[in-house]
C-alpha cells in the first residue's frame, strides 16, 4: 500500500475524528432547521393526536383500548414513548423534535457500532455521511413520524442476524412489531434465511425463537382487532388497497424505484453501485450473506409498500439499505478509489441540497418548512384579527392547525366553526393553501364578488391566501 493510499484508509481515531466532526455538523443543522417549527402534515394531524391522547391516560400497548379513529389501529410502542416524553418533559415542537433527534440519533450510533464490527471503519463511515446527507432524511430525522426508526432497526435486525445476535435480533424485531405493520417485511426475509440457516445446520431449532416470538405478537395484533371492532385492518386503510391489486403493483412500483433509486441526487449512489458490482464481481461473493438478505429484504418491500397506501417517505428503509449497498461496494476499492467516489457522490448529493429545489411540498422536502412557517403565519393572523365563533373554511390540515393545540400553531385560543371547502359557501373566512388544492374552488373564490384577499403569506414555493367576506 503506497503513502497517498494510506491516507485514505481509515485508521480507528481518524474515524472517530471524521465522525464527531460530521455529526456536531449534523446536529447543528437539525437544531437550526427545528427552530421555530410547528408540527407538520402526518405529524399534527395524526401522530400527535394520538400521542397527546396516550398522555392523558393509564399507560398501555393494547390497541383495542383505544378509539381507531385516533390511532388508527397502529401498533403503540412509538406513540407511547413519545407520550411518556410528551407529559413528563415538554409538548412543544422543538422539544419534541429534539426527543426525536436523540431516539434516531441513538439507533444510529448503535447502527454505526455494529457496522464496524461487521464491516470496516471506512464502509461504516461512508454509509452514515451518505445515509443522512440525503434531502429526505434530513426532513424526515427530527420529525415525530416513526418511519427513520423502523428503518435504523430493520438494518439493526439484518446486521444482528448476520452476526449472530441473535437475543438483540429478536429484541428488534420486537420493537418493530410493536411500532408498525410494515415489520412484517424484515419478519418474512430474516424468517428466509433463519428456515435456510436451519435447513443448512447452521442454527439449532430452537434459535427460531427471534422470529416466532415477534411473529406471535405481530399475528396477536390483528386478532385483538378483530376481536374488538370485527375487522383485521382499519377500514379506512383497507378502502384504499386497489381492487386490482396487479394494476396497484405496476402504477406503484416506478414510482417507488424512481424516488428510491434516482430522485434527491440518489441516481449517483445507484450508478456507482451497479458500476462497482458489474466491474468487480468478487465483491458479491465477498459480501453474498449481506447482499442477498439486502435483495429480498429490498423486492419485498417494494411489493408491500407497493400494494398498500403508499407514500413516499415509506420508502425510507428502502433507501437505507440502498445505500449500505453502496457504501459495501465503494468501501472494497483501495483507499484513494473509495475516497474519490465518495466524493463524487457527496458532491451530488450536496449539489441537490442546495441548488435543486422541488416545487412540490411534501414532508420529504426541505420546503415543508416554508410551508409549516407560512401556516404559523396565517394562525397568527387569523388569532389575531377575528374572533375564535367566525366560520372559517379551510383544507383539512389548516383545520387541524386552527382547532388543536396539540398541532403546535396555537396555544390558547382555538377556532370553533372551522369546516371543509364547499361549493356553496357562506363562510365568513377562507383560508387557501397548495396543501390538498381545489383549483376549481380557489378560482370560484378569487372571482366572487362576496370575498376579497385581506392577506397573503408567502415563501417560496408556499404560500397561504385569507379571503373575507366583503362588507355590505
Amino acid at each position: 500500500m503506497n503513502k497517498l493510499t494510506q491516507v485514505f484508509v481509515l485508521k480507528e481515531k481518524r474515524f472517530y475524528t471524521v465522525f464527531f466532526i460530521f455529526l456536531v455538523s449534523l446536529l447543528a443543522f437539525l437544531l437550526y432547521r427545528i427552530r421555530g417549527e410547528a408540527f407538520f402534515w402526518d405529524e399534527a394531524w395524526s401522530y400527535l393526536r394520538t400521542i397527546d391522547y396516550l398522555a392523558n391516560r393509564p399507560v398501555t400497548i393494547n390497541p383495542t383500548t383505544l378509539d381507531p379513529e385516533i390511532s388508527r389501529a397502529h401498533p403503540l410502542l412509538f406513540y407511547l414513548v413519545q407520550s411518556f416524553f410528551y407529559k413528563t418533559v415538554s409538548s412543544t415542537p422543538f422539544a419534541m423534535h429534539l426527543f426525536t433527534i436523540s431516539i434516531h440519533l441513538s439507533l444510529m450510533l448503535l447502527l454505526v457500532y455494529q457496522l464496524k464490527q461487521f464491516f470496516s471503519n471506512q464502509i461504516a463511515l461512508l454509509f452514515t455521511i451518505c445515509f443522512l446527507l440525503q434531502e429526505v432524511i434530513l426532513v424526515q430525522f427530527p420529525m415525530v413520524l416513526p418511519e427513520v426508526s423502523i428503518a435504523l432497526l430493520s438494518m439493526l435486525a439484518i446486521v444482528y442476524y448476520l452476526r449472530r445476535k441473535m437475543a438483540f435480533l429478536c429484541l428488534c424485531l420486537l420493537a418493530l412489531v410493536f411500532i408498525k405493520e410494515s415489520s412484517v417485511v424484515v419478519l418474512i426475509t430474516l424468517g428466509l434465511f433463519l428456515l435456510n440457516d436451519l435447513r443448512k445446520g447452521y442454527i439449532k431449532w430452537y434459535q427460531l425463537y427471534v422470529v416466532i416470538i415477534p411473529s406471535f405478537f405481530f399475528i396477536l395484533h390483528f386478532l385483538l382487532l378483530k376481536f374488538k371492532f370485527g375487522w383485521f385492518i382499519y377500514p379506512v386503510h383497507a378502502s384504499l388497497f386497489q381492487p386490482n391489486a396487479l394494476s396497484s403493483l405496476l402504477q406503484n412500483i416506478p414510482t417507488i424505484l424512481k424516488f428510491t433509486c434516482w430522485s434527491q441526487g440518489r441516481w449517483a449512489l445507484t450508478g456507482v453501485t451497479l458500476f462497482i458490482l458489474l466491474k468487480y464481481p468478487s465483491i458479491f461473493s465477498k459480501h453474498k450473506s449481506f447482499l442477498s438478505i439486502a435483495f429480498v429484504f429490498f423486492v419485498t418491500y417494494v411489493l408491500f409498500t407497493a400494494g398498500n397506501f403508499m407514500m413516499l417517505r415509506y420508502q425510507i428503509p428502502l433507501i437505507l439499505i440502498c445505500t449500505l449497498c453502496f457504501a459495501v461496494m465503494a468501501g472494497k476499492l483501495s483507499g484513494l478509489s473509495t475516497f474519490l467516489v465518495s466524493f463524487g457522490v457527496l458532491f451530488v448529493l450536496l449539489f441537490h441540497n442546495f441548488f435543486i429545489k422541488s416545487d412540490w411540498i411534501d414532508d420529504i422536502h426541505f420546503n415543508s418548512k416554508q410551508m409549516m412557517l407560512v401556516h404559523q403565519k396565517t394562525v397568527n393572523y387569523l388569532v389575531e384579527h377575528i374572533d375564535s365563533n367566525v366560520p372559517i373554511e379551510t383544507h383539512f390540515l389548516m383545520q387541524t392547525n386552527l382547532q388543536h393545540s396539540y398541532a403546535g400553531y396555537i396555544k390558547q385560543k382555538s377556532f370553533t366553526q372551522v369546516s371543509p371547502y364547499s361549493l356553496q359557501t357562506s363562510a365568513e373566512v377562507v383560508v387557501i393553501s397548495p396543501l390538498e388544492y381545489n383549483a376549481d374552488y380557489h378560482q370560484q373564490i378569487k372571482k366572487s364578488s362576496a370575498y376579497q384577499l385581506v392577506k397573503r403569506f408567502e415563501l417560496n414555493p408556499a404560500w397561504c391566501e385569507i379571503y373575507m367576506k366583503r362588507q355590505r
